[in-house]
């Protein structure tokens, strides 16, 4: 299952089979998913799987299939919450910028992290499209940012002129591909693409990471590569049109 949009920018979970039928276009991210280089992503679970193992204790009697089918499991479960955790932050964010009431309950680092988030977006001045992203920071560093969260943002910018709504959690479909744009506000050019780096595990101050021209230059001419040969590999059928 993965996500399509259909040509209102409505979301659905689906397979490749019902998304032909139905005429639906890809998400951002799933294009995305598709082609890139998870070197990224591998490390992280299989840094998750070492960690697991040295803290997880081995039951008497077990083989040694047995026991790393736990330290998967567990490992799959701390994996869990990490997304859990962004999931619920994103919704958190949501709210509050739609004028939903969020106490500052102390000690809640979500509900914390909105704020700054927010508090950010409410000062910016400038047109944006901003992705949120939560990871698991050490020493209060964060890791670098992925070339595939530009990928994404570029795919954003490429379909911006078609969103109906500007604010949080824009949604929108266009001939070859949707998404759901965490943040977007335009005031004029330029547009700046910004990744808000949000940790997950320490309190430390969120992270606005603004991509380069250049960068954004070389994004686009990815993400425009990764439409066609997407399109060409799940064998899709004439584009939808967007009204």
């Amino acid at each position: 299952m993965s996500h399509w949009y259909d040509k209102n920018g409505k979301l659905f979970d689906t397979d490749l089979r019902t998304a032909r039928k139905e005429g639906y276009v890809p998400s951002v991210t799933e294009i995305i998913h598709t082609f890139e280089n998870s070197y990224g992503l591998d490390l992280y679970k299989a840094r998750q799987m070492f960690f697991a193992s040295l803290t997880l204790p081995r039951p008497e009697g077990i083989t040694d299939e047995e026991y790393f089918e736990l330290v998967k499991k567990d490992s799959e479960e701390h994996s869990e919450r990490a997304k859990q955790f962004g999931t619920e932050l994103h919704g958190v964010i949501t709210d509050i910028l739609n004028d939903c009431h969020w106490a500052q309950t102390p000690g809640n680092l979500k509900i914390k992290k909105a704020y700054e988030v927010v508090e950010w977006i409410r000062q910016n001045k400038d047109s944006v499209i901003v992705d949120f992203k939560t990871q698991e920071t050490k020493d209060g560093k964060f890791k670098q940012p992925y070339d595939s969260w530009l990928f994404q943002l570029c795919g954003y910018y490429l379909a911006h002129q078609f969103c109906r709504k500007q604010g949080a959690e824009v949604n929108f479909a266009i001939d070859y591909y949707g998404g759901t744009i965490d943040y977007f506000e335009l005031q004029g050019t330029p547009i700046k693409l910004i990744n808000i780096m949000i940790s997950s595990n320490e309190d430390i101050p969120v992270k606005i990471y603004e991509w380069k021209p250049d960068k954004i230059q070389l994004g686009i001419k990815v993400f425009e590569q990764m439409i066609a040969l997407y399109r060409t590999l799940k064998r899709l059928p004439d584009c939808i049109k967007s009204t």
